[in-house]
Parts: structure tokens; sequence; C-alpha cells
């Protein structure tokens, strides 16, 4: 059974997921394989201007192994305006440094 959270922003996405290694495995595959992010922003494109909008994208942040769970059930948050409120959120659970990662990781890449 996979248990989680999904949070939904203005500018980062974030979605924490904890299960078995088969129910894991294949949750990875379905987010970094199966699901095409770019497909719709390609398919819209009718002008210059679209190129600067930036792609949807999927990045894979952290992976491991905890002897405990963090969530006991499948959670979903949007956050309506400070980020900050978005890394409170998931000081209830314990696990605020997967937002530091994934704002690490969005500034890296827009540097690159």
């Amino acid at each position: 059974m996979l248990t989680g959270l999904m949070m939904t922003g203005k500018d980062n996405n974030i979605v924490v997921i904890e299960g078995g290694p088969k129910a894991l495995r294949k949750f990875k595959r379905l987010m970094m394989v199966r699901i095409k992010w770019d497909e719709d922003v390609r398919s819209s494109r009718k002008n210059v201007e679209d190129d600067k909008k930036p792609k949807n994208q999927c990045k894979l942040i952290w992976e491991g192994t905890r002897k405990t769970r963090y969530f006991s059930k499948w959670n979903t948050k949007h956050i309506l305006g400070d980020p900050s409120s978005a890394k409170e959120y998931l000081s209830k659970f314990n696990c605020q440094n997967f937002w530091d990662l994934a704002v690490c990781e969005n500034i890296v890449a827009e540097e690159v």
C-alpha cells in the first residue's frame, strides 16, 4: 500500500511516496517513464513566445529506505501563498527537508 503526500504550489509540486519495493518500483516507472510531462506543452505551442515557458518535468530528488513511515495515509495539499507554508506543513510530518531539496534542485536546473 502506498502512502505519502502530494503538494501543489505556484512554482513547484512535490510528491513524497512510501511503500513496498514492488509498489514503489511501479510508481517510479509511472512518474519517470510512462507519463509524458512535456507533451501538452509541445502540442500547444503556436508561436515563438511559448518556447520561453518552463517545461513540465519530473525529477527524482531522493530515494532511500527508512524504518518508520512519515505518513499513515495519502494526503494532498495545495499551497496558496508563501512557500514557507509548504515547509511548515511538511514539518508536521518531520520531512521538511524534502521541500528544501526540491527548491534547491529547481534553482540548480534554472542556472544550467
